[in-house]
């Protein structure tokens, strides 16, 4: 039996960097590589796949999922055929999830698998009555400093970002997804704490050799020194502290600080139901894929956008 592991936590809080370093474990597969060059492959499977076209007991819809799923960059990645779905012929997504992961650990004769998909915070719940056996880290960052990461790669990616009432508005939206992210990770934390551990950001990059020997002794597997060799680019928003210093006017650092704390102390029940309201409004299973989803076919066919140029010129200044 191969052991689920997901690592989730808010984007921008150091998953990447993480995931990375578990996948240096000579026993855990994950899929990494590809044109962005940073490691970790997130699947979105739970949080924009699952339920997206209906119940896989219709044919139909089981060869929409396949073939939709086999030209992500996720799947290209791990090297396997699609034949793995059409002869296992899921009867959910859950059960084609773990096909697909289970062929890839086994094909790199590992004992576990990882996944990390941030977005995947919001679905714990479900992941974990599936997958009786899986295990989940969580890593956690200071709010201020990860709206900085998230703000700083925003307008990388998407340019000259809305000014005054607007801004802040997006500052107060970012610090209530911070929020709902990590009220689901508290919640699973409640419910099944032999299952979940919450790390710090601050304690991977400070104290990093005993904060993933830590870890692996949760997970129930060795620390290999291997496994803090940095081998794929550094997954950060900034070059130098300079840039991470001006991203945020004072104006806007004062509203996150007094703001965060109350939107810490509202209930989980709340942030749950906002985001099954959200699900709703925004057409429940049928959520747009992520822009990176079907990178790979896009740099194929020249389907780029500006906002992919300007990321991989300012990737490519980034040290490490």
């Amino acid at each position: 039996m191969v052991s689920p592991i997901f690592v989730v936590g808010a984007q921008r809080t150091g998953t990447t960097w993480l995931a990375n370093i578990l996948c240096n474990h000579s026993n855990v597969a994950g899929i990494q590589g590809g044109i962005k060059q940073e490691g970790i492959h997130e699947s979105a499977f739970f949080s924009h796949l699952a339920g997206k076209y209906g119940d896989l007991r219709d044919p139909n819809n089981l060869v929409q999922f396949i073939e939709v799923f086999v030209n992500s960059d996720h799947f290209i990645q791990s090297g396997l055929d699609k034949e793995i779905f059409y002869s296992g012929r899921p009867r959910t997504y859950q059960a084609a999830f773990q096909i697909f992961m289970e062929c890839f650990a086994k094909k790199q004769a590992a004992d576990y698998y990882i996944e990390k998909t941030p977005a995947h915070s919001l679905h714990l719940m479900e992941i974990s009555n599936y997958y009786k056996q899986a295990k989940f880290i969580a890593i956690s960052r200071r709010t201020i400093d990860q709206i900085k990461s998230i703000s700083r790669r925003d307008r990388l990616t998407k340019g000259k970002q809305s000014g005054g009432l607007g801004k802040m508005l997006l500052h107060i939206r970012r610090i209530i997804v911070y929020h709902t992210y990590y009220k689901h990770i508290k919640q699973l934390m409640s419910k099944q704490p032999d299952r979940i551990m919450l790390i710090k950001y601050e304690d991977l990059k400070n104290s990093t050799k005993e904060t993933v020997i830590r870890v692996c002794e949760f997970l129930g597997i060795d620390f290999q020194a291997g496994m803090l060799e940095q081998r794929y680019r550094v997954n950060t928003s900034f070059i130098n502290n300079a840039e991470r210093n001006d991203v945020l006017s004072v104006a806007e650092e004062r509203l996150i600080k007094v703001l965060n704390p109350l939107f810490e102390v509202l209930p989980y029940a709340l942030y749950h139901l906002g985001y099954k309201i959200k699900r709703k409004l925004g057409g429940g299973g049928r959520r747009k894929l992520p822009p990176w989803f079907f990178f790979s076919l896009r740099e194929q066919y020249g389907l780029t956008y500006n906002a992919d140029d300007n990321w991989k010129r300012y990737k490519s200044q980034l040290k490490g």
